[in-house]
């Protein structure tokens, strides 16, 4: 999950913008992998209009950032993607 019921304003937020942020992200993602590094992911969240605080992208870091190689460090935005879908049908990925 991204983040609890009492963040659904952060939630809310990229939603509305999560598109144009795609659309951004895809970008610099050339092999189309759903991986970025955590510094482009801010600069394509800011470059959409959608500023958040850093305890925000610590909640996001935390929850979507790969642990793992060959993504190691790498921001997984198709799993937010998900998690941002599901949300809006009313469902909370874990």
């Amino acid at each position: 999950m991204i983040i609890g019921l009492k963040n659904e304003e952060l939630r809310s937020r990229l939603r509305y913008e999560w598109d144009n942020i795609l659309k951004v992200l895809a970008i610099n993602d050339l092999h189309q992998s759903g991986y970025v590094s955590k510094e482009y992911f801010a600069k394509a969240v800011c470059r959409c209009k959608v500023y958040l605080s850093r305890e925000d992208y610590v909640k996001i870091f935390e929850n979507f950032v790969e642990t793992e190689k060959p993504h190691l460090g790498k921001v997984d935005y198709s799993k937010i993607t998900k998690d941002l879908i599901c949300a809006s049908n009313g469902r909370f990925l874990n």
